[in-house]
Order: C-alpha cells, then sequence, then structure tokens
C-alpha cells in the first residue's frame, strides 16, 4: 500500500506545471505539432494536464474541467455524442511526459527565455 502512495506522490510532482507560467511562456499554436494541441476549438493551446475522452481526442486540464462543469455532451474535437463528466476522460501520462520535454519560448516583449515545459 505504501508502494502504491509513493507511486502517486511522484505522478503527482511529475505532473505539477505551473499554469500561470504557461500563459507567459506559451508560443503561437502552429509552433506545435496538431497532436500536442487541445482539441477544443476555443482552446487550441498545448496539451497541458493532458487527459483523453473515451472517443481518443485529448483535452488540456482546463478545458476537460470547464467542459465537464457545461456538462457538455458531445465531444469538442471530433463532436462524437458522449458526456462529459470528470471521470469521462483519463489523464494522458503517456502525453504528459511528452509534453514536459516540448520546447517553448517565453512570448512576453523584451523576454529572450527558451526552455522544456518541465523547467517553468
Amino acid at each position: 500500500m505504501q508502494n502504491k502512495a509513493e507511486e502517486n506522490r511522484r505522478e503527482a510532482e511529475e505532473q505539477k506545471i505551473n499554469y500561470e507560467l504557461m500563459r507567459k511562456y506559451q508560443a503561437e499554436p502552429d509552433e506545435f505539432e496538431e497532436r500536442l494541441l487541445c482539441a477544443d476549438a476555443a482552446c487550441r493551446k498545448l496539451l497541458i494536464g493532458a487527459s483523453q475522452t473515451r472517443c481518443g481526442c485529448r483535452l488540456c486540464r482546463g478545458c476537460d474541467i470547464r467542459l465537464a462543469k457545461l456538462k457538455r455532451e458531445t465531444c469538442p474535437g471530433c463532436g462524437e455524442a458522449f458526456k462529459l463528466v470528470p471521470t469521462g476522460t483519463t489523464p494522458d501520462k503517456a502525453m504528459n511526459r511528452e509534453i514536459r520535454e516540448v520546447k517553448i519560448r517565453c512570448t512576453q516583449r523584451s523576454c529572450e527565455w527558451t526552455g522544456r515545459v518541465k523547467e517553468l
């Protein structure tokens, strides 16, 4: 039981990303591969805190939470009918590991920082 708790703690630490900083450092969507972007057309940002819907589309954490609160009944990515609820998506661990390695840059004027998501 203790091993499972330790594994969960490590996983939570691994997924910890400063979402406020990501707003400052995230580049334009056209700078990333399509598969690394949120499926919600209203967002189209880098998949930070990625989750996967039952139909296989991916949402960022913010959109997953927002759409669950709205009780949306169709996938924003493909339009497939289903009910988005907090348990209707699954954390996408593989994508989250990949996103942590994505190179990003600061989008603020006079800021020249570049690095990887995991460095924030």
